[in-house]
């Protein structure tokens, strides 16, 4: 290193001395009026002119020698040692497909990367899905809303009772499912909207002006989404079990049927409902479809939570279970499958 900023140093000494005689040359009438100091001037102006010139571009391909030296070893190792070594003992090797990848030797375990048809990439994601599986149901004078404990990454479980509910006023709970960061941070915000509104109105939020303001905070992220569905049950104004549906950007729906599942295991889920709640497909709700009361459709949800539980590994442990009517709210929690 220090070589080199000497070498630099050299050339650009040169340079000014040439700049310097150049000058001199050009006023050699006003500093030298002898015609042997203008002769011996002009010569070691060109000497010198050579010289810096040679030096320059002498450690220009200099350097770019060396360069082209090691770039060609690293990739395709030293060509008068190919024959000795064995392909596996290159750390990079050249693959038939043209791509550069480790060898196994190279590799704790000895398995080298498998490349298939594309260069290798390595990805980063603010997100990640930590399952949850959210259920509502509403009825004449009752709302139910469920969500399972087990919170996990990919095939591990990190923990086995995260609660998913979040208690927004006596008549209104809202469920999420998604990154669990994001659940957290957006329940803590609407939590703090839901004490500012209290304190500003001396009430409660109503379950219709939390589903506008629940959809304007997830609208006002729509750049950057929370990774989180929501699903908001309670009791409206009149008293009628209502729930409502969300997408990660806010838009969102009273549902016409009172059931709505969000989450990993809703594909499992929904079909259940439908039939069952909704009445589609059955014929015998034909003339209008079976009112559950309030325990049938807790035992309801709980069927459901079975079945998901089954079929999706992001869905078990338990169920934590609010049941929401005019007398207030009664939390149960079922247990489920632990695999």
């Amino acid at each position: 290193m220090n070589y080199d900023i000497f070498n630099i140093f050299i050339i650009y000494m040169f340079t000014k001395m040439t700049s310097l005689l150049t000058v001199l040359v050009k006023k050699e009438k006003y500093i030298y009026r002898e015609r042997k100091h203008q002769q011996f001037l002009h010569t070691f102006f060109v000497v010198v002119v050579i010289i810096t010139y040679v030096h320059t571009y002498l450690y220009l391909f200099l350097y770019l020698y060396i360069y082209i030296t090691m770039s060609h070893a690293l990739v395709f190792g030293n060509p008068e040692q190919s024959e000795a070594l064995k392909p596996e003992e290159n750390v990079l090797r050249m693959h038939p497909s043209g791509l550069v990848g480790p060898a196994e030797s190279a590799i704790p375990g000895g398995k080298g990367y498998k490349v298939h048809g594309g260069p290798i990439e390595h990805a980063w994601s603010p997100y990640e899905l930590n399952g949850g599986t959210v259920l509502a149901i509403a009825g004449p004078d009752y709302a139910v809303i469920a969500a399972d404990t087990r919170l996990c990454r990919g095939y591990s479980i990190l923990s086995r009772n995260v609660s998913r509910l979040k208690k927004m006023s006596e008549k209104c709970v809202l469920g999420t499912g998604g990154c669990h960061t994001d659940i957290h941070t957006l329940h803590e915000m609407l939590g703090i909207r839901c004490g500012m509104y209290k304190h500003n109105h001396g009430e409660e939020i109503g379950t219709r002006s939390l589903s506008q303001l629940l959809g304007n905070t997830l609208y006002y992220r729509r750049f950057f989404p929370y990774y989180a569905f929501n699903v908001l049950a309670g009791l409206d104004e009149n008293g009628v079990g209502a729930v409502y549906g969300y997408d990660a950007v806010g838009s969102f729906q009273r549902q016409p049927d009172g059931i709505m599942a969000n989450g990993s295991g809703s594909k499992l889920i929904m079909p259940v409902l439908d039939n069952l709640v909704a009445g589609q497909h059955r014929k015998e709700c034909q003339d209008g479809k079976r009112q559950y009361t309030a325990q049938e459709a807790v035992e309801l949800v709980k069927e459901g939570f079975v079945t998901a539980g089954e079929r999706d590994i992001m869905c078990g442990d338990a169920v934590e279970i609010i049941l929401i009517t005019k007398d207030g709210q009664t939390k149960e929690v079922f247990q489920l499958k632990k695999d």
